[in-house]
């Protein structure tokens, strides 16, 4: 059974079952899962193969959590999440550690017991609401919920716990903090400015083949502020091409997540198939202040669909990846607190994508907003050569593409 939701707590969860599946799967075992009302059911030919997608599931995990380590800043865990989880399963947390290391210690410590069917179907099936508590795990729920997790629980958490007033309590047993643990290893996306984020597979999706899940995972290794939002769909599916392959991120150093993400041949079907008009999921994207406490922002549902069309286009064109590149270069810089000029240059372009503003217009501000920053000397060294004349270089491929698109 799930969490209540929607709720950041049901989305891991839900993205935790999606890497059992996949992973599985991709060790030659029939798996497969559903989510059925707020039951999430996996199925398995053989209770035996659970092991092998659990091991699997969470050697990827630990792979993902020792990328991020590197690739992305983290909070130090909250004061209660370490005394009252972290600590009680390990004792080599400092008050310095972030929760990065908190879930890593969780799945060496607990990995062989979640190889155990028996156990992790007694206590991921059993899921008992009384008393003002919520147990995950049923008598077995011997630990609070990471306050990071549930930040749906309190007063500004959007709404999930109502009435406000009623005491209200979630704990869980050991396989749903390994869950957690899997779950945050795959969605955790960095913090930027006091916030912290998540990208979560969307539950719609029946079931999750390999390249949903390399979307989702590339994603959060973008190191992308998701604010403004629309600067930042646009720039993470500029970059999304690169990203999602296997040998682009060994080139640039980054190993260890060869498991998950997508051989060139993988890359060349996943890009037909987008160009085609199908096959980019739906993502969740969780925006948390850090304090004290945790607090929910915002909670959104982004489809990719035409931003990844018009990205992958562009790479068909002739040098069309280079017009990509500059493009994402470009509108990166509208990220946080950023340039004004490129926010607005960003919305226009996602519009004109979704056909709701002209193109030509579009491109003549792209333009212009390009030579004004190179006026006013606010292109870095590295971009003042390309930025202006890869634009114009390509402008006829991005006329090319956006007849495509509309």
């Amino acid at each position: 059974m799930l969490p209540p939701g929607p709720s950041l707590l049901r989305d891991i969860a839900i993205t935790a079952a999606t890497v059992l599946v996949n992973r599985g799967v991709e060790q030659g075992i029939s798996i497969d899962f559903q989510v059925i009302g707020d039951w999430l059911e996996i199925t398995l030919e053989r209770a035996e193969d659970w092991s092998i997608a659990a091991d699997a599931a969470i050697s990827t995990a630990l792979n993902a959590l020792t990328v991020k380590k590197e690739a992305l800043r983290a909070p130090k865990i909250n004061r209660n999440d370490r005394s009252y989880v972290f600590m009680r399963l390990v004792n080599s947390l400092t008050k310095d550690s972030s929760y990065i290391d908190g879930f890593a210690e969780v799945l060496q410590k607990l990995h062989s017991k979640f190889m155990n069917p028996r156990e992790v179907s007694e206590e991921l099936g059993n899921v008992e609401f009384g008393k003002g508590e919520l147990r995950l795990g049923g008598p077995l729920a011997k630990y609070p919920v990471l306050q990071l997790f549930k930040v749906e629980l309190y007063e500004k958490g959007l709404t999930y716990h109502k009435p406000y007033t009623l005491e209200y309590s979630i704990k869980c047993s050991e396989s749903w903090l390994v869950m957690q643990a899997i779950g945050f290893a795959y969605s955790y996306a960095g913090s930027y400015g006091g916030k912290v984020t998540f990208i979560t597979v969307k539950e719609e999706y029946r079931s999750y083949p390999t390249y949903d899940l390399a979307l989702v995972l590339a994603s959060t290794l973008a190191r992308l502020e998701p604010d403004p939002i629309i600067p930042y769909i646009m720039t993470l599916s500029l970059k999304l091409p690169d990203m999602i392959k296997r040998r682009v991120l060994e080139e640039a150093g980054i190993k260890g997540l060869e498991d998950i993400l997508l051989s060139s041949e993988e890359a060349s079907d996943l890009s037909r198939k987008i160009m085609e008009g199908r096959y980019v999921p739906s993502i969740g994207l969780h925006t948390l202040s850090v304090g004290r406490a945790f607090t929910a922002l915002s909670r959104l549902t982004i489809d990719l669909t035409v931003p990844m069309k018009f990205a992958y286009l562009l790479d068909a064109k002739e040098d069309g990846t280079a017009c990509r590149n500059t493009l994402g270069r470009l509108l990166a810089r509208a990220l946080g607190a950023g340039e004004p000029v490129l926010i607005n240059a960003s919305t226009l372009l996602y519009e004109a994508l979704n056909r709701a503003k002209d193109f030509n217009y579009v491109l003549y501000v792209l333009l212009r907003t390009v030579r004004e920053l190179r006026e006013r000397g606010r292109l870095r060294r590295d971009e003042e050569p390309v930025s202006y004349t890869h634009l114009r270089a390509h402008e006829t491929s991005l006329h090319l593409v956006c007849r495509l698109l509309l």
